[in-house]
């Protein structure tokens, strides 16, 4: 089984000890929406486990 995590930012996965995938969407909905797409498309996941979902960045 093909199993890819969506993260926004590496900050968010830095700590994760996985054997899975990791991808990094950059932040916002349209990139989430066009990089989640481009893994669909390009990837054929099983599944896909979106991490990270409305978090904060300091500025």
């Amino acid at each position: 089984m093909r199993i890819i995590i969506l993260s926004a930012i590496k900050d968010e996965t830095h700590s994760l000890i996985t054997e899975y995938e990791i991808n990094h969407t950059g932040v916002g909905k349209v990139n989430a929406a066009l990089s989640t797409l481009r893994t669909i498309k390009e990837d054929r996941p099983d599944l896909i486990i979106n991490f990270g979902t409305a978090g904060s960045l300091n500025g």
